[in-house]
């Protein structure tokens, strides 16, 4: 099981809504109204644009007028003390369009951080507790692998003492939630735990809490998982390869919140580089999983189209291992899935899209559109982003957009393009 294709994407039921009373959200009514006023036209247009039919449009804004609009956290304070980190600025939500075949539609999708503001110690804080809540009475959702790594992960510290982890951290954020909107109207729903505070905690590398919460889902679950850990010991080994301080370059511990013989486990690592040949490496484990020619060449093209090669190495210390663990300090990642029935982990490339090291959003855009071209997919990205985002330059520094995601799925790679609103910067 060498190739780098991804199991499907798992099917869950429309989240159950009507539960939800206002009076469970922590926001004050002003932060609420705040979130929907500019959150709920971007979703509007992303919806349009992908061409989702009028039912499945209307049950992705009613989870994210119900549940999301609520639970985001205060509208932006440059005085708070407080900062997430989901994007470079801490502004609570990232949204990403999947590009899939040539004969497919964008499916929508958004990660959120409920409590990246909060200066409370509890591990998941009253919004993540009301977002948990609400996935987890839903009719196909399963949260024992969550619960698992949410125990692995708790901290200790009382929160006159959490001050000082966040300061070692470098940020406040400890679980976010990511919901995959797909065409029929149904939502899936994952999560992303971050290891920074509890290794601050425990004076662990974060490679080291992220591992013991994988070996405890192991250990839950049982033997139809024990091929993950000759994958979690090939992973450990691929790291040992470049030296202990990538350790503290990993960045989530993700799942899918479905049942374990449909779940993935997915760990987020930057790349300890950024010259092409360096990431390609990285993603591959050196040789040990397999992309063919055909598409090493195509992200090739890809990477070095948006990616200003040999610029602004000296600002922010790319290629610097150490410098990897500031959290807003947006390096190309990887990520490795670690699977029941796999003999080794699959691997996706986060392209790191900011105003230090890629090209203007507009030719970002542009590249997407040439990389679709033989799909309607695409078609009218740019426009969308225009008019989507309108108050970002599109022919200047890097605003929008703050990733792009390649890599293979079903024999075919796939394209994702993540948007940040900067609302706090």
């Amino acid at each position: 099981m060498g190739s780098a294709t991804e199991s499907a994407v798992v099917e869950v039921p429309i989240l159950h809504l009507q539960s939800q009373s206002k009076q469970t959200s922590l926001l004050a009514s002003s932060d609420e109204t705040y979130w929907r006023k500019v959150t709920m036209e971007t979703m509007r247009q992303m919806l349009e644009f992908a061409r989702y039919t009028p039912v499945a449009r209307e049950r992705c804004m009613s989870l994210h007028e119900q549940l999301v609009c609520p639970n985001m956290g205060p509208a932006p304070d440059p005085k708070a003390a407080a900062k997430g980190c989901l994007t470079s600025d801490g502004t609570p939500i990232e949204y990403s369009l999947s590009f899939g075949g040539a004969d497919e539609a964008p499916v929508v999708r958004y990660s959120i951080d409920p409590d990246g503001t909060s200066q409370l110690a509890a591990y998941a804080t009253r919004n993540a507790q009301t977002i948990e809540s609400a996935v987890q009475g839903t009719s196909g959702v399963d949260m024992g692998w969550y619960r698992t790594i949410k125990a692995s992960m708790r901290l200790e510290t009382n929160e006159s003492a959490f001050g000082s982890l966040v300061k070692a951290a470098g940020h406040t954020s400890q679980i976010m939630f990511g919901f995959d909107f797909e065409r029929d109207g149904e939502i899936n729903a994952k999560a992303y735990f971050l290891p920074c505070l509890a290794a601050a905690e425990r004076k662990h590398t974060r490679w080291q809490v992220v591992r013991e919460a994988v070996e405890q889902v192991v250990a839950v679950t049982g033997s139809s998982m024990a091929s993950v850990v000759p994958q979690l010991s090939m992973l450990q080994e691929h790291l040992r390869s470049y030296g202990d301080a990538i350790e503290d370059s990993v960045r989530y511990l993700a799942t899918d919140l479905v049942r374990p013989e449909k779940a993935r486990l997915k760990i987020y690592i930057r790349c300890p580089g950024q010259e092409f040949e360096q990431v390609w490496g990285f993603l591959t484990m050196r040789g040990k999983i397999a992309y063919s020619e055909e598409h090493r060449l195509a992200i090739k093209t890809l990477y070095e189209a948006t990616v200003l090669l040999g610029q602004a190495r000296s600002q922010d210390g790319v290629g610097d291992v150490v410098a990897q663990t500031n959290a807003f300090q947006k390096q190309s990642i990887c990520y490795y899935v670690l699977k029941k029935d796999a003999s080794v982990p699959s691997s996706k490339l986060f392209i790191r899209m900011d105003r230090k090291t890629a090209v203007s959003d507009i030719k970002i855009a542009q590249t997407l559109q040439r990389w679709l071209s033989r799909s309607d997919g695409g078609a009218g990205y740019e426009d969308f982003l225009g008019s989507a985002f309108c108050n970002q330059d599109m022919d200047g520094d890097v605003t929008a957009h703050a990733w792009l995601a390649v890599s293979v799925k079903k024999g075919k790679l796939t394209l994702e393009s993540y948007l940040a609103p900067h609302l706090f910067a």
